[in-house]
């Protein structure tokens, strides 16, 4: 549509693992303009409002988003 990126939020493959291990799922989160997103920001407040409209608890800690998250293996029927 023309409009400009709002923001990127992203994890690599060892952040996945880190959650396997921890419970805890490391997501980046930049603005548009390569900004990293502070606290205060209303991306950021964006984002922490959609993670948890899905029932995922999440915070801002040392410059990114810090998801609570487990995985469990699902069990084939």
């Amino acid at each position: 549509a023309g409009d400009p990126l709002r923001g990127v939020a992203w994890f690599t493959p060892p952040d996945v693992w880190h959650a396997v291990d921890e419970g805890m799922l490391e997501v980046n989160l930049w603005h548009g303009t390569t900004a990293n997103a502070a606290p205060g920001d209303a991306l950021l407040e964006d984002v922490l409002g959609v993670l948890e409209k899905h029932g995922l608890t999440a915070k801002f800690d040392e410059g990114r988003i810090e998801v609570d998250a487990h995985w469990h293996k699902r069990i084939a029927r």
